[in-house]
């Protein structure tokens, strides 16, 4: 190989290697850049989601209070309770179906201190269903896995007590919780929010 020839590469190969490591640098910085960005949009999503599960919470909440109020209050739930009065008992099974509707709710259930519901919004005929009664702080957040005619939901909502007549009663209801939801409340485009919920 010629002088000139050697000098040649000598002279490309000079030339290429900082190109070469430029470009390098140049992909792991637009690399590192990207991913900032995705993590960047990826918290502004999980932080819209969290303040958007928390107001529905408190919705939640003031809802079942006012209702409680109401039930604590109604001489008909105290028959249906206590004396087992034919119509009251009527009105009190089909009480959580309608103020469910009411109040904006995807469930609401009512159960005395045994864990018997006493009426369900979302799934009519579990009354007299001995369920566990949901726990928790009252008004704190909990995830439902909420039964109905035709299958299950995973559901965000909350519980409360009340006591009438001596004894104590748990009214809990809250909203589906699903992708369509949580996309919605992300608020952050091309942000896809997906739950799978195991066996599916």
């Amino acid at each position: 190989m010629s002088f000139r020839a050697r000098l040649l590469i000598a002279l490309l190969a000079a030339a290429l290697l900082p190109l070469a490591a430029l470009a390098i640098a140049v992909r792991r910085e637009m690399a590192r850049v990207v991913a900032t960005e995705q993590d960047a949009r990826t918290a502004e999503a999980v932080a819209a989601i969290g303040t958007g599960l928390h107001e529905d919470r408190v919705r939640t909440a003031g809802r079942l209070r006012s209702l409680k109020g109401e039930l604590a209050e109604d001489s008909r739930f105290r028959l249906a309770v206590s004396v087992g009065d034919a119509r009251a008992r009527a009105w009190l099974l089909d009480y959580a179906g309608s103020a469910m509707r009411a109040a904006g709710l995807d469930f609401l259930q009512i159960q005395d201190a045994a864990g018997r519901v006493l009426s369900s919004g979302h799934f009519r005929n579990e009354y007299d269903r001995a369920l566990p009664t949901p726990g928790g702080a009252t008004g704190a957040g909990s995830l439902f896995l909420v039964r109905t005619p035709t299958g299950t939901f995973l559901a965000l909502g909350t519980s409360d007590s009340f006591t009438t007549g001596g004894a104590t009663y748990t009214i809990a209801g809250g909203t589906a919780l699903d992708s369509v939801r949580l996309a919605g409340l992300s608020r952050a485009p091309g942000i896809e929010v997906l739950i799978i919920l195991p066996g599916e």
